[in-house]
């Protein structure tokens, strides 16, 4: 458990640094240099869009080549590794600028951190995601990795307010130390998940070529709805972070206190992730992503009636902003693996990579939208950072920080809505077209199913209190259910219910010679019972790859089973054994 634990957390712990490249990018950057560099608010605002688009090229371009091409380090982590000195040199251009610092050394050092945070965030996300064994699972894993990413923001939000108070330092030094976490932990995190988190091995599955990706996103409305709603609430949330300081400084004129009220939002956004995943078990995660977008949005308006100076209200309107932000991140990043795995074992081939290249893309695209739009906004209100503004400068800043990101969060929950409303007619594992992996076995089984147990339906003779249960077919179909349930759904599930609705010592091999003891079932109530165990098992593979492993290996069979896979070729020979038994007591040509 210990290892496992570790495991995880050496999963997660690349996320911490890599929280440099975004909240604090978004909301210290753009006022350092709009206000110390002396650049401009219109020039900042446009240099971070060709930033963020320039990602639209390399985002797709980095997926497709993880998805082509195998590193030595491994699919994922060899490509980790690739960004991880671009990332330095990066952090390096923008983090810790010269006194003669232009637009152009912003643009360029922007260009080649955002190259680098792509290789990276991708690559680490989308492992993440295929390690994951379940959908509830990857929910999990993503969570973890965005409390891990929120973490570093709060660090990242202290620092500053630290090193100002203790050291006196000034906003050039605060910028620079930030810079130094990326440069010193990404390195130390990334070596920590290499040595300890495999990468899965599906072996099986090809690589995708760029015929099959166009067509499987042309046809997928999944992704397009789940990239409209990423892009949406990455422009609600990108406008709420770049705006936040000059809005509680220059309007709710709070001054030095908006840095830790901005702490309190992440404070209260990383507290409530537990909650958001809780309840995304219970309604679903399309359900749960819907009503915290509308929450998003619906505490917005409440901004228009705090005073002027008031850090209760501040506190208390952050709060409230911050209970829903943070369920967005790792349930988008969940619904698109959940379409990666879907067409992984429906079309047999790897598409993560692309497909959270696509996310990654869309959520800067959101970020870089949100500051090309509301800074040229605030340049019209004539709103100037850190100046004595007029009245209706501070309402047009006060309008564009409520009313922008409250319109394109109502955005991003109608995307949702329309996700959970596609019909299901895509191939998925439940049909005809499921990965050869699956539908293999299943229908193998399937066909021992139909020869066996149908004409077992009919036999009703009575079998003798004192005869040895094994020379009865019940006892031969009860057999197959228990090892049913106990090599597939208990495992798995942790669920033993329907393993247990009838005495298990009833059924065990070494006890076949003696005769019942409890009871005497019929053929017709043990088929009963394996036709509800195999509902349960069917949904099970519906859902898991066959490379999923178990917790603990089950030793009683001939062959030691230690994945899905194992289990299921296990119970095919296993029934297709018991029931030509239970033929040759019923005296049925097989």
């Amino acid at each position: 458990m210990k290892q496992r634990r570790f495991s995880l957390l050496a999963l997660v712990a690349p996320a911490f640094p890599l929280a440099v490249v975004s909240i604090p990018t978004q909301v210290y950057l753009p006022a350092f240099y709009a206000d110390d560099m002396g650049i401009g608010l219109t020039a900042v605002g446009t240099a971070f869009l060709i930033a963020r688009l320039w990602d639209i090229i390399t985002d797709p371009l980095i997926g497709f080549l993880s998805d082509r091409w195998r590193l030595p380090g491994g699919r994922r982590r060899g490509w980790m590794v690739v960004g991880v000195p671009l990332l330095g040199l990066g952090t390096i251009m923008v983090f810790q600028p010269d006194g003669a610092a232009t637009v152009w050394s912003l643009q360029l050092g922007l260009l080649i951190l955002y190259l680098g945070f792509t290789f990276v965030s991708v690559n680490h996300n989308t492992l993440a995601s295929e390690i994951a064994s379940t959908p509830l699972e990857r929910s999990r894993l993503l969570a973890g990795a965005h409390i891990a990413f929120a973490l570093g923001t709060v660090t990242l939000l202290v620092l500053p307010i630290g090193l100002e108070m203790g050291l006196g330092t000034d906003r050039t030094q605060s910028i620079a130390a930030m810079g130094w976490v990326l440069i010193l932990l990404l390195p130390i995190t990334t070596l920590l998940l290499i040595a300890r988190v495999p990468e899965p091995s599906h072996h099986s599955v090809s690589a995708p070529n760029l015929q099959t990706i166009r067509a499987t996103l042309k046809a997928n409305k999944q992704v397009h709805w789940i990239l409209i709603a990423d892009l949406s609430s990455g422009i609600g949330l990108g406008v709420s972070a770049a705006l936040f300081l000059f809005f509680m400084r220059d309007v709710m004129d709070l001054g030095k206190l908006s840095n830790l009220i901005l702490l309190c939002f992440f404070l209260v956004s990383v507290a409530c992730v537990p909650l958001w995943l809780k309840l995304s078990r219970v309604w679903g995660k399309e359900r749960t992503l819907i009503c915290a977008l509308i929450a998003s949005a619906g505490v917005l308006p409440l901004i228009h009636l705090a005073p002027s100076g008031s850090t209760y209200w501040a506190l208390a309107i952050v709060t409230l902003m911050g209970i829903p932000s943070g369920a967005a991140p790792f349930l988008l990043r969940s619904l698109i693996g959940d379409v990666a795995d879907e067409r992984r074992r429906a079309e047999n081939q790897h598409l993560s990579g692309i497909l959270f290249a696509l996310l990654t893309m869309s959520n800067k695209a959101g970020y870089a939208l949100a500051i090309g739009i509301a800074f040229p906004l605030l340049d019209l209100a004539q709103f100037v950072p850190g100046a004595t503004n007029s009245t209706a400068a501070l309402e047009g800043m006060k309008a564009t920080f409520v009313w922008l990101p409250f319109f394109f969060y109502f955005v991003a929950a109608f995307a949702i809505w329309r996700l959970s409303h596609i019909p299901d007619n895509s191939p998925s594992p439940s049909t005809h077209e499921r990965n050869p992996q699956v539908t293999q076995p299943t229908e193998i089984m399937n066909v021992v199913n139909q020869l066996y147990f149908v004409p077992a339906l009919e036999w009703s003779k009575p079998y003798p209190t004192d005869a040895p249960r094994g020379q009865d077919p019940a006892w031969h179909i009860g057999h197959i259910a228990a090892d049913y349930a106990r090599s597939i759904i208990v495992p798995l599930t942790g669920d033993n219910t329907l393993f247990t609705r009838y005495d298990a010592s009833e059924f065990k091999t070494s006890g076949q010679e003696q005769p019942w003891k409890i009871f005497t079932p019929t053929t017709a109530e043990m088929i009963t019972w394996f036709a509800n165990i195999d509902a349960q098992a069917r949904i099970l593979l519906d859902t898991m790859p066959l490379t999923t492993e178990f917790k603990h290996p089950i030793e009683s069979f001939t062959t030691r089973a230690e994945t899905l896979e194992d289990s299921l070729f296990y119970m095919i020979q296993h029934n297709a054994f018991h029931m030509g038994k239970v033929h040759v007591l019923m005296g049925i040509e097989s």
